[in-house]
């Protein structure tokens, strides 16, 4: 379950560099 998580938190940091980007 903690994975989950911590595999969407980096999905969504990844989306936002890359909007950033």
């Amino acid at each position: 379950m903690f994975t989950l998580i911590s595999l969407l938190n980096f999905t969504m940091a990844l989306e936002k560099k890359g909007m950033t980007l």
